[in-house]
């Protein structure tokens, strides 16, 4: 990993780098290869003051199929995984979004069973508020969720950084107004 993206790590308190293998349909590698932002890769837990995370759906045709998954996607020339995030949270949904915490970083190989890439995967989480989200480019729908659906492409990566952060969002509305 590079400096720049130790450094990353250690801004927001030393997150867990774990290993991920992850298959992909053909033609995915090709496309990774000819990407800009250097095989790197960002997206995040998006939501609201009311304790809601908001998840995209594709088209049917892109390799998350009908599952459920969290705004983000690779990065162009130059951005960082923040920046990135925050790009494909606009571009995906029409929403801003403030960075709360980086919860994870994947140290990805990419395979499509014949040919694979190595890159880096970062985790976030992030606050928007703001108008009702639309969907973007390549988007099906956009929706607001009370709890993680079942079908959800990475459902159990983002279960510890749900729970722990709704409580805190829940218990912060219920607090008297200043």
């Amino acid at each position: 990993m590079s400096e720049e993206l130790q450094a990353l790590v250690q801004r927001y308190g030393g997150v867990p780098v774990m290993r991920r293998n992850l298959e992909v349909s053909t033609g995915t590698i090709e496309a990774l290869k000819g990407a800009e932002g250097g095989n790197l890769g960002a997206a995040g837990l998006l939501w609201n003051e009311s304790g809601q995370v908001l998840l995209v759906r594709h088209g049917a045709s892109s390799q998350w199929g009908e599952r459920w998954v969290t705004p983000g996607g690779a990065a162009v020339a130059g951005e960082n995984p923040e920046d990135t995030l925050l790009r494909e949270v606009w571009e995906e949904t029409g929403l801003r979004a403030r960075i709360l915490d980086l919860t994870r970083v994947y140290e990805m190989n990419v395979t499509d069973g014949e040919d694979s890439i190595a890159g880096f995967f970062f985790q976030f989480e992030a606050m928007t508020r703001g108008p009702k989200p639309f969907p973007g480019l390549g988007i099906k729908e956009v929706r607001w969720f009370d709890d993680l659906p079942l079908y959800m492409a990475f459902r159990s990566d983002y279960l510890d950084a749900f729970f722990g952060r709704r409580e805190e969002i829940l218990e912060e509305r219920k607090r008297p107004k200043s």
